[in-house]
């Protein structure tokens, strides 16, 4: 099964007033649609989960610690074995449960942490 691909575009034109107006258009595979069919597709993030010391953000999936699909077994062993709360899911998305578990996955994984201040 193919991925969806979806865009939000914005286009700009005259309003009755003669003022522009800005309007966002939902494309997806190609075609026009509504903004609720857009969002049943690719539903929005929870606000504010651009900063991942909120608790609205867990559990956070990371398409950036994800693996290949083939290794998911593995890597849901791996997690274990570290006490990790750490699944990783269909397509190998990495599935973190808490602010913790994120930055000691970083650590395993050898990765430095841009937000370190917020992962006690």
């Amino acid at each position: 099964m193919r991925a969806a691909s979806g865009r939000v575009e914005s286009r700009r034109r005259v309003g009755d007033d003669g003022e522009w107006v800005v309007e966002d258009v939902y494309v997806l595979d190609g075609k026009e649609v509504s903004r609720e069919e857009f969002l049943a597709v690719f539903p929005d993030k929870p606000v504010g989960c651009g900063n991942s010391h909120l608790s609205s953000c867990w559990p956070m999936y990371s398409e950036a610690l994800a693996v290949h699909p083939d290794q998911i077994q593995q890597a849901n062993e791996r997690a274990k074995r570290h006490g990790l709360d750490v699944e990783y899911v269909k397509g190998g998305i990495a599935k973190i449960g808490s602010r913790n578990d994120r930055k000691r996955l970083l650590k395993l994984e050898g990765f430095h942490d841009n937000q370190g201040g917020y992962g006690d």
